[in-house]
Protein backbone atom coordinates (compact mmCIF):
# COMPACT_ATOMS: atom_id res chain seq x y z
CA UNK A 1 0.00 0.00 0.00
CA UNK A 2 1.84 3.60 -1.01
CA UNK A 3 -0.87 5.40 1.17
CA UNK A 4 0.65 6.50 5.07
CA UNK A 5 3.43 5.20 6.28
CA UNK A 6 2.16 2.30 8.23
CA UNK A 7 5.17 2.61 10.87
CA UNK A 8 4.24 6.14 12.01
CA UNK A 9 4.30 5.65 15.29
CA UNK A 10 7.72 3.80 15.40
CA UNK A 11 8.97 6.06 13.26
CA UNK A 12 8.24 9.00 15.82
CA UNK A 13 9.34 7.13 18.91
CA UNK A 14 12.98 6.41 17.27
CA UNK A 15 15.66 8.79 17.64
CA UNK A 16 16.01 11.44 14.82
CA UNK A 17 18.43 9.39 12.84
CA UNK A 18 16.35 6.57 13.01
CA UNK A 19 13.57 8.60 11.64
CA UNK A 20 15.59 9.99 9.02
CA UNK A 21 17.44 6.56 7.82
CA UNK A 22 13.64 5.82 7.85
CA UNK A 23 12.15 8.75 5.87
CA UNK A 24 14.99 7.95 3.64
CA UNK A 25 14.70 4.68 2.89
CA UNK A 26 10.78 5.09 2.22
CA UNK A 27 11.68 7.43 -0.49
CA UNK A 28 14.17 5.66 -2.21
CA UNK A 29 11.53 2.66 -1.88
CA UNK A 30 8.52 4.68 -3.49
CA UNK A 31 9.40 3.91 -7.20
CA UNK A 32 9.22 -0.08 -6.38
CA UNK A 33 6.23 0.74 -4.23
CA UNK A 34 3.81 2.64 -6.57
CA UNK A 35 1.86 0.48 -8.57
CA UNK A 36 2.99 1.38 -12.37
CA UNK A 37 5.67 4.54 -13.13
CA UNK A 38 4.49 7.84 -11.75
CA UNK A 39 6.43 11.08 -11.75
CA UNK A 40 8.63 11.54 -8.50
CA UNK A 41 7.16 15.07 -7.18
CA UNK A 42 3.78 12.75 -7.23
CA UNK A 43 5.37 9.67 -5.67
CA UNK A 44 7.27 11.95 -2.64
CA UNK A 45 3.78 14.40 -1.84
CA UNK A 46 2.31 10.67 -1.12
CA UNK A 47 4.33 10.15 2.16
CA UNK A 48 4.07 11.59 5.57
CA UNK A 49 6.84 13.47 5.55
CA UNK A 50 7.49 16.35 2.60
CA UNK A 51 10.93 16.06 0.97
CA UNK A 52 12.34 18.81 -0.77
CA UNK A 53 13.92 18.86 -4.48
CA UNK A 54 16.87 19.44 -3.19
CA UNK A 55 16.84 15.71 -2.09
CA UNK A 56 16.58 14.59 -5.90
CA UNK A 57 20.26 16.24 -6.45
CA UNK A 58 21.66 14.29 -3.29
CA UNK A 59 21.01 16.85 -0.31
CA UNK A 60 20.28 14.51 2.63
CA UNK A 61 20.52 17.59 5.16
CA UNK A 62 17.44 19.67 4.07
CA UNK A 63 14.55 16.77 4.91
CA UNK A 64 12.08 18.25 6.96
CA UNK A 65 11.16 15.84 9.88
CA UNK A 66 8.34 17.80 11.37
CA UNK A 67 6.31 19.18 8.51
CA UNK A 68 3.39 16.79 7.45
CA UNK A 69 1.77 16.33 4.21
CA UNK A 70 -1.84 15.03 3.15
CA UNK A 71 -1.25 11.76 2.51
CA UNK A 72 -4.31 12.06 0.20
CA UNK A 73 -2.41 11.38 -3.73
CA UNK A 74 -2.58 14.93 -5.99
CA UNK A 75 -2.37 15.17 -9.16
CA UNK A 76 0.50 16.44 -11.00
CA UNK A 77 0.51 19.85 -12.86
CA UNK A 78 0.38 19.71 -16.10
CA UNK A 79 3.70 21.09 -17.79
CA UNK A 80 3.20 24.13 -20.22
CA UNK A 81 3.39 23.22 -23.53
CA UNK A 82 5.60 25.58 -25.79
CA UNK A 83 4.34 27.12 -29.42
CA UNK A 84 6.11 24.74 -31.24
CA UNK A 85 4.97 21.83 -29.55
CA UNK A 86 1.74 23.26 -29.73
CA UNK A 87 1.78 23.97 -33.99
CA UNK A 88 3.22 20.58 -34.21
CA UNK A 89 1.19 18.70 -31.95
CA UNK A 90 -0.31 16.20 -34.52
CA UNK A 91 3.37 14.51 -34.73
CA UNK A 92 4.39 12.30 -32.35
CA UNK A 93 7.36 13.62 -30.03
CA UNK A 94 9.35 10.20 -31.12
CA UNK A 95 8.97 11.00 -34.67
CA UNK A 96 9.74 14.32 -35.14
CA UNK A 97 13.23 14.41 -35.69
CA UNK A 98 12.31 11.32 -38.03
CA UNK A 99 9.77 13.94 -40.31
CA UNK A 100 12.09 16.83 -40.32
CA UNK A 101 15.12 14.84 -41.75
CA UNK A 102 12.10 13.18 -44.14
CA UNK A 103 11.33 16.67 -45.03
CA UNK A 104 14.57 18.39 -45.72
CA UNK A 105 15.71 15.95 -47.38
CA UNK A 106 12.29 15.42 -50.20
CA UNK A 107 12.84 19.46 -49.98
CA UNK A 108 16.47 19.39 -51.16
CA UNK A 109 15.77 16.59 -53.76
CA UNK A 110 13.05 18.83 -54.87
CA UNK A 111 14.69 21.91 -55.40
CA UNK A 112 17.62 20.21 -57.77
CA UNK A 113 14.95 18.82 -60.15
CA UNK A 114 13.43 22.46 -60.25
CA UNK A 115 16.81 23.93 -61.18
CA UNK A 116 17.37 20.95 -63.36
CA UNK A 117 14.09 21.42 -65.10
CA UNK A 118 14.62 25.02 -65.65
CA UNK A 119 18.18 24.67 -66.74
CA UNK A 120 17.56 21.98 -69.31
CA UNK A 121 14.67 24.08 -71.04
CA UNK A 122 16.73 26.66 -71.51
CA UNK A 123 18.62 24.55 -73.54
CA UNK A 124 15.64 22.80 -74.97
CA UNK A 125 16.12 19.50 -73.72
CA UNK A 126 12.49 18.61 -73.03
CA UNK A 127 12.56 14.82 -72.13
CA UNK A 128 15.58 15.00 -69.98
CA UNK A 129 13.43 14.39 -67.14
CA UNK A 130 11.95 11.34 -67.44
CA UNK A 131 13.88 9.62 -64.71
CA UNK A 132 12.42 11.00 -61.67
CA UNK A 133 14.94 9.17 -59.59
CA UNK A 134 18.28 10.63 -60.22
CA UNK A 135 20.91 11.29 -57.35
CA UNK A 136 22.09 14.30 -59.98
CA UNK A 137 19.02 15.94 -58.46
CA UNK A 138 19.79 15.72 -54.39
CA UNK A 139 23.39 16.73 -55.31
CA UNK A 140 22.49 19.93 -57.02
CA UNK A 141 19.41 20.61 -54.43
CA UNK A 142 22.18 20.27 -52.10
CA UNK A 143 24.65 22.95 -53.84
CA UNK A 144 21.55 25.15 -53.74
CA UNK A 145 21.08 24.78 -50.33
CA UNK A 146 24.60 25.18 -49.68
CA UNK A 147 24.23 28.70 -51.11
CA UNK A 148 21.50 29.21 -49.74
CA UNK A 149 23.07 28.99 -46.17
CA UNK A 150 26.27 30.73 -46.73
CA UNK A 151 23.80 33.49 -46.30
CA UNK A 152 21.10 32.80 -44.47
CA UNK A 153 22.66 31.25 -41.22
CA UNK A 154 25.03 34.10 -40.53
CA UNK A 155 21.84 36.64 -40.97
CA UNK A 156 19.59 34.73 -38.75
CA UNK A 157 22.40 34.82 -36.28
CA UNK A 158 23.17 38.16 -36.62
CA UNK A 159 19.24 38.76 -35.89
CA UNK A 160 19.12 36.91 -32.58
CA UNK A 161 22.34 38.67 -31.62
CA UNK A 162 20.71 42.09 -32.50
CA UNK A 163 17.49 40.59 -30.40
CA UNK A 164 19.94 39.00 -27.50
CA UNK A 165 21.33 43.37 -27.60
CA UNK A 166 18.17 44.62 -26.98
CA UNK A 167 16.70 42.32 -24.39
CA UNK A 168 20.36 43.00 -21.80
CA UNK A 169 20.00 46.65 -22.84
CA UNK A 170 15.82 46.92 -21.51
CA UNK A 171 17.59 44.83 -18.58
CA UNK A 172 20.14 47.00 -18.48
CA UNK A 173 22.24 44.19 -18.10
CA UNK A 174 25.72 43.44 -19.41
CA UNK A 175 26.07 41.19 -22.16
CA UNK A 176 29.85 39.89 -21.74
CA UNK A 177 28.97 39.56 -17.93
CA UNK A 178 26.03 37.23 -18.70
CA UNK A 179 28.14 34.53 -21.01
CA UNK A 180 26.81 36.32 -24.62
CA UNK A 181 29.95 36.65 -26.24
CA UNK A 182 29.06 36.77 -29.91
CA UNK A 183 29.14 40.27 -31.44
CA UNK A 184 27.69 41.26 -35.36
CA UNK A 185 31.55 42.06 -36.73
CA UNK A 186 32.09 38.22 -35.75
CA UNK A 187 28.68 37.05 -37.46
CA UNK A 188 29.51 38.88 -40.42
CA UNK A 189 33.04 37.48 -40.41
CA UNK A 190 31.76 34.00 -39.98
CA UNK A 191 29.37 34.39 -43.36
CA UNK A 192 32.31 35.91 -45.42
CA UNK A 193 34.61 32.35 -44.02
CA UNK A 194 31.17 30.39 -45.47
CA UNK A 195 31.28 32.28 -48.68
CA UNK A 196 35.18 31.76 -49.39
CA UNK A 197 34.81 28.07 -49.00
CA UNK A 198 31.79 27.62 -50.73
CA UNK A 199 33.71 29.72 -53.79
CA UNK A 200 36.19 27.35 -53.64
CA UNK A 201 34.60 24.18 -53.39
CA UNK A 202 31.92 24.69 -56.31
CA UNK A 203 32.85 27.53 -58.41
CA UNK A 204 36.65 26.95 -58.43
CA UNK A 205 37.71 25.29 -62.10
CA UNK A 206 38.70 21.76 -62.07
CA UNK A 207 42.49 21.54 -60.72
CA UNK A 208 42.37 25.51 -59.57
CA UNK A 209 42.47 24.05 -55.96
CA UNK A 210 46.43 23.30 -56.18
CA UNK A 211 47.57 26.46 -56.86
CA UNK A 212 49.38 29.10 -54.86
CA UNK A 213 46.75 31.64 -55.23
CA UNK A 214 43.93 29.98 -53.92
CA UNK A 215 45.98 27.79 -51.09
CA UNK A 216 46.96 30.91 -49.30
CA UNK A 217 43.87 32.71 -49.00
CA UNK A 218 41.88 29.90 -47.99
CA UNK A 219 44.94 29.35 -45.31
CA UNK A 220 44.60 33.09 -44.29
CA UNK A 221 40.40 32.02 -44.15
CA UNK A 222 41.41 29.54 -41.57
CA UNK A 223 44.34 30.96 -39.55
CA UNK A 224 43.36 34.29 -39.31
CA UNK A 225 40.42 34.27 -37.43
CA UNK A 226 41.09 31.01 -35.46
CA UNK A 227 44.03 33.45 -34.29
CA UNK A 228 42.12 36.33 -33.70
CA UNK A 229 39.42 34.09 -31.53
CA UNK A 230 42.43 32.70 -29.31
CA UNK A 231 42.93 36.34 -28.41
CA UNK A 232 39.77 37.44 -27.51
CA UNK A 233 38.98 33.95 -25.48
CA UNK A 234 42.21 35.13 -23.70
CA UNK A 235 41.62 38.79 -23.38
CA UNK A 236 38.04 37.02 -21.08
CA UNK A 237 40.39 36.04 -18.17
CA UNK A 238 42.75 38.85 -18.73
CA UNK A 239 40.69 41.51 -19.74
CA UNK A 240 43.47 43.13 -21.36
CA UNK A 241 41.89 44.65 -24.18
CA UNK A 242 38.94 47.29 -24.34
CA UNK A 243 36.06 47.83 -25.78
CA UNK A 244 37.73 49.86 -28.54
CA UNK A 245 40.74 47.02 -29.44
CA UNK A 246 38.64 44.43 -29.89
CA UNK A 247 36.26 46.24 -32.66
CA UNK A 248 39.24 46.94 -33.81
CA UNK A 249 40.25 43.42 -33.90
CA UNK A 250 37.03 41.96 -35.69
CA UNK A 251 37.44 45.00 -38.10
CA UNK A 252 40.71 44.02 -38.87
CA UNK A 253 39.63 40.01 -39.55
CA UNK A 254 36.96 40.93 -41.76
CA UNK A 255 38.99 43.51 -43.92
CA UNK A 256 42.06 40.80 -44.30
CA UNK A 257 39.08 37.91 -44.94
CA UNK A 258 37.62 39.87 -47.74
CA UNK A 259 41.19 40.70 -49.35
CA UNK A 260 41.25 36.79 -49.50
CA UNK A 261 37.62 36.79 -50.93
CA UNK A 262 38.88 38.62 -53.78
CA UNK A 263 41.95 36.91 -54.59
CA UNK A 264 39.81 33.53 -54.58
CA UNK A 265 37.82 35.36 -56.97
CA UNK A 266 40.35 37.23 -59.33
CA UNK A 267 41.33 33.96 -61.29
CA UNK A 268 37.72 33.91 -62.69
CA UNK A 269 37.13 37.47 -62.28
CA UNK A 270 35.23 38.25 -65.56
CA UNK A 271 32.90 35.09 -64.81
CA UNK A 272 32.05 36.23 -61.39
CA UNK A 273 31.06 39.27 -62.68
CA UNK A 274 28.43 38.37 -65.44
CA UNK A 275 27.32 36.10 -62.12
CA UNK A 276 26.82 38.85 -59.70
CA UNK A 277 25.19 41.57 -61.63
CA UNK A 278 22.38 41.03 -62.01
CA UNK A 279 21.45 37.63 -61.05
CA UNK A 280 23.70 37.66 -57.62
CA UNK A 281 22.51 40.76 -56.25
CA UNK A 282 19.13 39.62 -56.81
CA UNK A 283 19.86 36.05 -55.15
CA UNK A 284 21.38 38.10 -52.03
CA UNK A 285 19.03 40.71 -51.46
CA UNK A 286 15.76 37.55 -52.13
CA UNK A 287 17.97 35.57 -49.46
CA UNK A 288 18.05 38.74 -46.79
CA UNK A 289 14.13 38.64 -47.48
CA UNK A 290 13.73 34.96 -46.37
CA UNK A 291 16.09 35.46 -43.30
CA UNK A 292 13.77 38.62 -42.47
CA UNK A 293 10.47 36.27 -42.84
CA UNK A 294 12.71 33.25 -40.46
CA UNK A 295 13.92 35.59 -38.05
CA UNK A 296 9.76 37.31 -37.42
CA UNK A 297 8.75 33.89 -37.38
CA UNK A 298 11.70 32.78 -34.58
CA UNK A 299 11.16 35.95 -32.97
CA UNK A 300 7.15 35.55 -32.74
CA UNK A 301 7.42 31.95 -31.68
CA UNK A 302 9.94 32.65 -29.26
CA UNK A 303 8.13 35.36 -27.01
CA UNK A 304 4.96 33.62 -27.19
CA UNK A 305 6.87 30.32 -25.99
CA UNK A 306 8.17 32.29 -23.06
CA UNK A 307 4.86 34.28 -22.10
CA UNK A 308 3.58 30.46 -21.79
CA UNK A 309 5.82 28.75 -20.08
CA UNK A 310 5.41 31.74 -17.49
CA UNK A 311 1.94 31.46 -17.23
CA UNK A 312 0.49 29.56 -14.13
CA UNK A 313 -1.92 26.92 -14.85
CA UNK A 314 -2.01 26.86 -18.69
CA UNK A 315 -3.41 23.88 -20.28
CA UNK A 316 -4.61 24.94 -23.53
CA UNK A 317 -2.30 27.67 -24.95
CA UNK A 318 -4.57 28.93 -27.52
CA UNK A 319 -6.55 30.86 -24.50
CA UNK A 320 -3.78 33.54 -24.30
CA UNK A 321 -2.50 33.51 -27.60
CA UNK A 322 -3.24 36.08 -30.48
CA UNK A 323 -6.10 35.51 -31.93
CA UNK A 324 -4.41 35.85 -35.25
CA UNK A 325 -1.21 33.96 -34.47
CA UNK A 326 -1.75 31.30 -37.33
CA UNK A 327 -2.11 33.90 -39.99
CA UNK A 328 0.80 35.86 -38.82
CA UNK A 329 2.74 32.81 -39.00
CA UNK A 330 0.91 31.64 -42.52
CA UNK A 331 1.72 35.01 -44.45
CA UNK A 332 5.54 35.25 -43.21
CA UNK A 333 5.78 31.50 -43.97
CA UNK A 334 4.16 31.90 -47.23
CA UNK A 335 6.40 35.41 -47.99
CA UNK A 336 9.17 33.20 -47.33
CA UNK A 337 7.96 30.14 -49.74
CA UNK A 338 7.48 32.19 -52.33
CA UNK A 339 10.74 34.69 -52.27
CA UNK A 340 12.09 31.04 -52.27
CA UNK A 341 11.37 30.01 -55.58
CA UNK A 342 12.36 33.36 -56.86
CA UNK A 343 15.72 32.35 -55.37
CA UNK A 344 15.36 28.89 -56.85
CA UNK A 345 14.87 30.96 -60.60
CA UNK A 346 17.55 33.28 -60.40
CA UNK A 347 20.13 30.31 -58.98
CA UNK A 348 18.98 28.22 -62.11
CA UNK A 349 18.93 30.51 -64.84
CA UNK A 350 22.02 33.24 -63.50
CA UNK A 351 24.31 31.01 -60.86
CA UNK A 352 23.88 27.44 -61.88
CA UNK A 353 25.25 28.14 -65.28
CA UNK A 354 29.01 29.41 -63.67
CA UNK A 355 29.79 26.25 -61.59
CA UNK A 356 31.29 24.12 -63.47
CA UNK A 357 29.88 20.96 -64.82
CA UNK A 358 32.26 18.36 -63.72
CA UNK A 359 30.98 19.73 -59.85
CA UNK A 360 27.36 19.16 -61.09
CA UNK A 361 26.67 22.39 -62.67
CA UNK A 362 26.09 24.27 -66.02
CA UNK A 363 29.28 25.56 -67.02
CA UNK A 364 30.83 23.26 -70.01
CA UNK A 365 33.93 25.76 -70.45
CA UNK A 366 36.05 22.91 -68.61
CA UNK A 367 34.81 20.08 -69.61
CA UNK A 368 36.51 17.05 -72.26
CA UNK A 369 35.13 16.93 -75.80
CA UNK A 370 33.10 13.55 -76.48
CA UNK A 371 34.04 11.66 -79.99
CA UNK A 372 30.93 8.98 -81.51
CA UNK A 373 32.05 6.19 -83.46
CA UNK A 374 29.58 3.76 -85.42
CA UNK A 375 29.94 1.64 -88.62
CA UNK A 376 28.78 3.34 -91.74
CA UNK A 377 25.96 1.15 -92.19
CA UNK A 378 24.99 2.77 -89.34
CA UNK A 379 25.07 6.16 -90.20
CA UNK A 380 21.63 7.31 -89.42
CA UNK A 381 22.11 7.39 -85.80
CA UNK A 382 24.90 10.25 -86.50
CA UNK A 383 23.16 13.28 -87.34
CA UNK A 384 25.10 14.08 -90.95
CA UNK A 385 26.80 17.78 -89.97
CA UNK A 386 28.28 16.43 -86.83
CA UNK A 387 30.32 13.68 -89.22
CA UNK A 388 34.10 15.32 -89.37
CA UNK A 389 35.56 12.11 -91.25
CA UNK A 390 35.82 8.55 -92.02
CA UNK A 391 38.52 6.02 -91.12
CA UNK A 392 38.42 2.37 -91.43
CA UNK A 393 34.76 1.59 -92.26
CA UNK A 394 33.80 3.83 -88.93
CA UNK A 395 32.25 7.33 -89.10
CA UNK A 396 33.61 9.97 -86.50
CA UNK A 397 31.99 13.03 -85.18
CA UNK A 398 33.32 16.26 -84.28
CA UNK A 399 34.31 17.08 -81.09
CA UNK A 400 31.23 17.05 -79.02
CA UNK A 401 29.89 18.34 -75.46
CA UNK A 402 28.16 15.88 -73.36
CA UNK A 403 24.85 18.03 -71.92
CA UNK A 404 23.23 15.46 -70.42
CA UNK A 405 23.04 11.36 -70.49
CA UNK A 406 20.27 8.91 -69.46
CA UNK A 407 19.75 5.45 -70.06
CA UNK A 408 18.16 5.64 -72.89
CA UNK A 409 19.77 8.80 -74.86
CA UNK A 410 22.58 11.43 -75.17
CA UNK A 411 22.19 15.09 -75.61
CA UNK A 412 25.09 16.69 -77.30
CA UNK A 413 25.95 19.51 -78.90
CA UNK A 414 29.31 20.48 -81.29
CA UNK A 415 31.92 22.02 -78.80
CA UNK A 416 32.97 25.02 -81.55
CA UNK A 417 28.96 26.12 -82.25
CA UNK A 418 28.62 29.93 -81.17
CA UNK A 419 32.09 30.99 -80.19
CA UNK A 420 32.65 27.76 -78.16
CA UNK A 421 31.62 26.14 -74.93
CA UNK A 422 32.86 29.05 -72.91
CA UNK A 423 30.57 31.27 -74.29
CA UNK A 424 27.15 29.39 -73.83
CA UNK A 425 26.78 30.46 -70.16
CA UNK A 426 27.11 34.28 -71.08
CA UNK A 427 23.98 34.65 -72.71
CA UNK A 428 20.78 32.42 -73.89
CA UNK A 429 21.00 33.49 -77.19
CA UNK A 430 24.72 31.90 -77.68
CA UNK A 431 23.41 28.18 -76.40
CA UNK A 432 23.98 25.69 -79.51
CA UNK A 433 21.93 23.49 -81.28
CA UNK A 434 21.32 20.40 -79.22
CA UNK A 435 20.94 16.36 -80.67
CA UNK A 436 19.26 13.68 -79.22
CA UNK A 437 21.20 10.56 -80.20
CA UNK A 438 20.08 6.64 -78.90
CA UNK A 439 22.61 4.94 -77.04
CA UNK A 440 22.92 1.28 -78.92
CA UNK A 441 25.80 -0.99 -79.40
CA UNK A 442 26.68 0.76 -83.14
CA UNK A 443 27.93 3.55 -81.39
CA UNK A 444 30.92 3.88 -79.37
CA UNK A 445 31.40 6.81 -77.51
CA UNK A 446 34.87 8.16 -76.23
CA UNK A 447 35.91 10.51 -73.60
CA UNK A 448 38.48 12.92 -73.47
CA UNK A 449 39.12 14.51 -70.08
Amino acid sequence: MIGRCTSHKKTRAASPLARRASNIFLVLRAPDRAKGQRPLDTVFSWYEYDVPRSFVSGSVDDLDMNTKTNPVPESAPVPPVGIHEHLFSFISPSLRIYVTAAGLSALTYTFGFLILLDFHHAYGLRAAESDLFRVKYFHVGIIFVALLLCILFPMLVFQEVLRAKEVFVAKQKDMKAAGYHMSRTSTVAFGIMCINFYGVLIFAAPGHFRDLGVQIPLLVTIFVPAIAWLKLRKNLKTDALSKQQKQSLRRRVICILLAAAVCLIFPRRQDFYTMFWPSGVWFFFSTVMIGLCLGRIHSLTHELTKKIKHEANVTKPEDILPKDLHLRIWILGVSAILIGFFCLTIFANGIYLYIPAEKGGGDFAYSGDTILRCDVQAKNNIPRNLIASTENGQLISKPLVLLEATEKVLYVADASENGGKSEWKRNRGNHPQVFEIPRCTEIQIEYHP
